[in-house]
């Protein structure tokens, strides 16, 4: 594991407001960080809010090739790395739950 260099906020809370698409673009931004910079195909997001944003930017470049194209048009202009769609996002508590030893019964008596 290994954190993102030059990361930013993904935008959960006042960005959406400012504009969708910088939303889905600086989160966008990121993966193509992990992937393109970095090597990673799958990026671990602790908080819920970076999660969710990672996880709609994929979905809404997979599902329309406007939004893809706008975002890569972003990265190009900003000399940024271009997204590409092939990062996963895992939620912490997927990773820990993919990379643990410890299972649902280990837990079970102190639930």
């Amino acid at each position: 594991m290994e954190n993102l260099e030059d990361y930013n906020c993904c935008g959960a809370m006042e960005v959406k407001n400012i504009h969708p698409m910088l939303q889905t673009y600086m989160s966008a931004r990121n993966l193509a960080i992990a992937s393109k910079l970095q090597g990673c195909d799958t990026v671990m997001a602790p908080c819920n809010g970076c999660y969710r944003n990672l996880k709609q930017t994929k979905y809404e470049c997979a599902s329309s090739e406007e939004t893809m194209k706008t975002v890569q048009d972003l990265a190009v202009k900003s000399g940024d790395p271009v997204y590409e769609g092939d990062v996963r996002t895992l939620h912490a508590l997927e990773w820990f739950n993919l990379n643990s030893a410890v299972t649902a019964a280990d837990l079970a008596g102190f639930l």
